[in-house]
């Protein structure tokens, strides 16, 4: 994160960081699922801050957590301004996610695997997202998660197998996409073709680990 800070001239938020430690001292993973936490940038009154977030978006004015069987963790680009959930964040609430690798799962003549894909020239890459501040009533407890905007793949994920991708930004793009403060200027800076260079490997044992740890403690 001190890497990030200096390239981005962000400050960190120390705070957050230091609050939902107490408060979860695992919600902060090395691979990051739906409901659990990531650092992510945006921009804030006082500039550019890193702060953590949900990976799943709980909108400001739900009465409760939406059920696990809609997905709230990735915004699809098409429709993105038209749906209720999606529509007020475009424009007004972007952050940049920073990533080393993502993975999905595509089916293969074995059955479903899990194939991570990343960029064999650069350890760290960013996708575009969208997020909101939900405030308890009666606690004024705060969640603040985000989702991720994903599109059709491009051709070498769509060879893979895989139907989506994260809209990718390059460096360049990050403080843009930050700064975008209307609809028609996100959909068409989301929307503009780009090119970078990925690669893949299957199963990769971070994942694996992480996998066999989220699938041990659901059954407990």
């Amino acid at each position: 994160m001190n890497e990030i800070a200096s390239t981005f001239n962000a400050k960190i938020a120390k705070t957050s960081f230091e609050l939902l430690q107490q408060k979860d001292p695992d919600a902060l993973k090395d691979v990051v699922y739906p409901n659990t936490y990531s650092s992510v940038m945006l921009k804030m009154p006082q500039g550019i801050a890193i702060c953590p977030m949900r990976y799943r978006l709980r909108p400001f004015n739900s009465d409760q957590e939406v059920p696990s069987k809609y997905n709230l963790y990735n915004a699809r680009i098409e429709g993105i301004e038209q749906k209720k959930t999606w529509a007020p964040l475009l424009g007004k609430k972007h952050v940049a996610v920073p990533i080393k690798k993502f993975h999905e799962w595509v089916p293969t003549d074995k059955g479903k695997k899990v194939v991570q894909f990343y960029m064999p020239d650069q350890e760290l890459f960013w996708a575009a997202g969208i997020y909101d501040i939900w405030k308890s009533p009666e606690t004024e407890e705060q969640i603040v998660s985000f989702a991720l905007v994903t599109q059709a793949p491009n051709e070498y994920i769509e060879n893979i197998g895989h139907d989506r991708c994260p809209v990718i930004l390059s460096n360049d793009e990050v403080n843009s996409w930050l700064n975008i403060h209307e609809v028609p200027k996100a959909l068409s800076f989301l929307t503009k073709p780009r090119e970078y260079n990925l690669t893949h490997e299957w199963e990769d044992p971070l994942f694996t680990i992480a996998q066999q740890a989220k699938n041990a403690k659901m059954e407990q």
